[in-house]
Parts: C-alpha cells; structure tokens; sequence
C-alpha cells in the first residue's frame, strides 16, 4: 500500500537496512525498487554485484568493485525525477570533524530543540535534545 497508493494521501517512504541479505526476497525487492537509492560501501560480492546492476547505466557505469572500495563517507546516488531513473553519481556524506558541542550546535541551529550542553535555543522550537 505504501509504495503504490501511499504517495496519493502525501506519504513519503524511507526504507534503509545494513544488510539487504537478513531481508525477505520481497522486500529486498521493495528496498531496491525504490526510486531514489544510496548504496554505501558493500562488503558483500552479492550485494556489491546487485547494486552495481542497479546503479549502473550506459552514460554511468558502476562495478561490484566500485561498491566494495567506496571511502568512508562516500555513497553512490540514483534519484528517479518524474519516473524516469536519473545516471548514478558519487557524493561525500557529511562528515562531523568537530567537538560533540559542535554537533549539538548544529542539531539545534536545524530547528531541533535546544542543544542541552550548550544551552542553545532555535528561536522557534522548544524541547531538550
């Protein structure tokens, strides 16, 4: 119902897993269906060899090897815009470098409540992190 009426009544999905394998064969199936996908460095052959399948295009090519060598924090996109599959792109997830302060800063800053350590307060959110 989710994936083929929801979005008629506004709803939105987001499906994600570490381990498409624990998964039943149909809800893999849904997983990888979806029409914008982020697959992460795969140590899995199957995996890694399934997703390449599914990320790749003729203009975007994308190997088993491709997905077991991705770096830390890079993915590799494939965005569906108005039901047609858009070539896959490599992207840099954001990365916190900083103090655990500077990550509750943000969080607050984002409209999230108030950073509990640093006493920061979004100006219209109320609530504790």
């Amino acid at each position: 119902w989710l994936r083929k009426q929801g979005r008629s009544f506004g709803v939105r999905q987001v499906l994600a897993t570490q381990d498409l394998p624990q998964l039943n064969p149909e809800l893999q199936r849904t997983v990888s269906g979806s029409g914008t996908t982020v697959w992460f460095r795969q140590e899995s052959t199957d995996v890694a060899e399934r997703a390449a399948s599914q990320l790749s295009t003729e203009s975007s090519p994308w190997t088993a090897d491709d997905l077991r060598g991705l770096p830390q924090h890079q993915a590799i996109v494939r965005a569906t815009v108005a039901s047609r599959p858009q070539s896959s792109v490599a992207i840099e997830t954001l990365h916190w470098g900083g103090s655990r302060q500077d990550r509750l800063r943000f969080v607050a800053e984002q409209g999230h409540g108030v950073c509990a350590e640093s006493g920061h307060r979004h100006p219209w959110q109320g609530g504790a992190l």
